[in-house]
């Protein structure tokens, strides 16, 4: 039996490349909706939003859930600062500024965060090669097994035709 040529390899490897950029984009799209729908808020509703994006230190619900003190003072804070006109961005990142790293929710985009944005889509990936390797080692064996046993038949074929002659 005959192994696959590399070219048969690399469709997977497209197909998983079309699909990474696909999701990117469809992320992207998301994201700038989600911008274009918090700049049309209302104040205080823009002040839920940002605090479903913070944590208060030391506690691992959002600053909108939390009931410690420091998350209501990280809320008024937001709060206060939305009146003064910042932008979501802006908020964030005095308050990364101010509690570290931590206060984030959600990690940014950037940096160390993206670790954690695309190390699911990674392992993802890596999984669904990995099926696919074993699926078609899986059948490749598989043939090959069938093959070996067609021969085996057809040489047997001759003894049994002798045989069936004696008999008949």
């Amino acid at each position: 039996m005959s192994k696959p040529s590399k070219a048969s390899a690399k469709g997977p490897v497209w197909i998983a490349v079309i699909v990474v950029i696909i999701l990117l984009l469809i992320g992207f799209g998301i994201r700038a909706v989600g911008e274009a729908e918090y700049n049309h808020l209302a104040p205080a509703e823009k002040v839920d939003v940002i605090c479903e994006d913070l944590r208060a230190p030391g506690d691992p619900s959002t600053v909108a859930n939390s009931s410690l003190g420091l998350a209501f003072e990280i809320r008024q804070q937001v709060a206060v600062d939305v009146e003064r006109g910042m932008s979501k961005n802006q908020i964030l990142d005095a308050m990364v500024t101010k509690y570290g790293d931590s206060v984030l929710a959600v990690p940014r985009f950037r940096g160390f965060g993206l670790l954690t944005w695309f190390a699911p889509l990674v392992v993802a990936v890596l999984v669904m090669w990995g099926i696919f390797r074993f699926i078609r080692r899986s059948a490749g064996a598989r043939s090959e097994r069938d093959h070996t046993e067609s021969q085996q038949e057809f040489s047997e074929a001759p003894r049994v035709r002798s045989r069936l002659k004696d008999y008949l």
